[in-house]
């Protein structure tokens, strides 16, 4: 019931399963022994989700990698399917290999297209990492605020 309760409060599950174990340890009867407690667990609480604003900052900066990477494999793709689209227009007003010009031009489209998915994935995996990490931050701040009257 506590770590639902401090759940509620914005704390990640880890955090909080670290601090409803620490203040469970120890039972309090009055209201000054649960405070006395909460603030002995907070320095464990601050330690474990240091860890876990770390992993999300790591997990943001892999996911920027990976999205610098999706970027350029793109723009190739798209610098292919433009050539490929210029190769079909010589051909037919040149008078060259159509079908070749075509065929370059389906296999440029799939990959387009393929690349375009890919960096499509890798913006929403962005996303959600940077959000993590705007959460991370935002639960320390609670913590924080739970340390206020510790002091």
């Amino acid at each position: 019931m506590l770590r639902k309760k401090i759940i509620s409060l914005g704390l990640s599950a880890a955090t909080a399963s670290t601090l409803a174990f620490t203040v469970a340890a120890s039972p309090a009867s009055a209201d000054h022994n649960v405070q006395h407690t909460v603030c002995q667990a907070l320095p464990a609480v601050v330690i474990s989700q240091n860890g876990v604003i770390a992993q999300a900052e790591l997990n943001r900066n892999n996911a920027s990698n990976d999205l610098g990477t999706a970027q350029s494999q793109l723009d190739d793709a798209t610098s292919a399917y433009v050539n490929a689209i210029n190769g079909l227009l010589d051909a037919v007003v040149n008078g060259g290999d159509v079908a070749l010009a075509t065929a370059t031009l389906n296999v440029s489209t799939d990959n387009i297209s393929v690349k375009f998915v890919a960096w499509t994935n890798k913006t929403a995996d962005l996303f959600i990492a940077q959000y993590a990490l705007d959460v991370a931050e935002w639960q320390m701040g609670i913590i924080n605020g739970l340390q206020a009257p510790c002091v």
